[in-house]
């Protein structure tokens, strides 16, 4: 299986991801954080090192909304709610 950072556009039902395999199926960011631009939502699927300790404050001004679906239960739910995301762990 192939791990993605994924940033899906409700009304325009487009998906946006950041990884290193399928290239042909989804439009590629060149980063995490162009993976968040202008997002609806995060939702994270890996627990590659690189998404272990993002910097929070560019996430969040980077998407429309402050809201990660954790779907590694990696990050604290506490700090992310103090900084203002709307947080769920999934599988918890």
């Amino acid at each position: 299986m192939t791990d993605y950072i994924i940033r899906a556009t409700a009304a325009e039902g487009q998906i946006r991801a950041f990884a290193a395999t399928t290239r042909d199926l989804v439009e590629y960011a060149t980063g995490m954080y162009d993976a968040v631009l202008d997002a609806d939502a995060l939702l994270l699927v890996t627990e590659w090192k690189e998404f272990r300790v993002p910097n929070w404050g560019v996430v969040k001004r980077t998407m429309k909304e402050p809201i990660v679906f954790d779907g590694r239960n990696i990050y604290d739910k506490k700090e992310l709610h103090d900084m203002g995301f709307e947080y769920t762990c999934i599988g918890q």
